[in-house]
This record gives structure tokens, C-alpha cells and sequence, in this order.
């Protein structure tokens, strides 16, 4: 489970899955997904407040969407689009 992470990026996910209901297997995967915490930690508010698996959000919200989303979440909100 560890050989694909960093120590670092190991402990970091270890940290995010005290405070969020999703397993780490879960987020680890998500992370590999998506290279970025804040595009995980945005991926985890998108599904609980959409009321989704992580995964369902991670897959479908893709990589530019959520990048909008953590650079410039002023512009995603505006645009429904985005959020679905």
C-alpha cells in the first residue's frame, strides 16, 4: 500500500482520512488519480455534498474541472456547468 506513496504524501492522506468519512484506501486512490491534495480534498466536498461516492466524484469530475475548481473557485460557482 505504501510503495506507491511517498513517506510524506503517505502521512499527509493518513491526516485528510481522520477528518473526512472515507475510508483511505479510498482517498489514496483518488490521490493517485488526481496528483494533488487539493484536488482530493475538493473531490471528498464535491461528494459529500452531492451525496456520492468519492470515487463517482473523483472519475467524474475530471482533472480540468477540479483544477478550475481549486485555482478559481469564484469562476466554477458562477458556471453551473461545472458542477453539474
Amino acid at each position: 500500500m505504501k510503495k506507491d506513496l511517498s513517506n510524506m504524501e503517505f502521512k499527509i492522506l493518513k491526516i485528510i482520512c481522520k477528518y473526512y468519512p472515507f475510508s483511505f484506501p479510498d482517498i489514496k486512490d483518488s490521490y493517485l488519480h488526481l496528483k494533488s491534495f487539493d484536488k482530493v480534498i475538493k473531490a471528498i466536498e464535491i461528494s459529500l455534498s452531492k451525496n456520492q461516492s468519492l470515487y463517482s466524484s473523483t472519475k467524474y469530475y475530471n482533472y480540468e474541472t477540479l483544477n478550475i475548481m481549486v485555482m478559481k473557485p469564484s469562476i466554477a460557482y458562477k458556471n453551473k456547468e461545472l458542477l453539474g
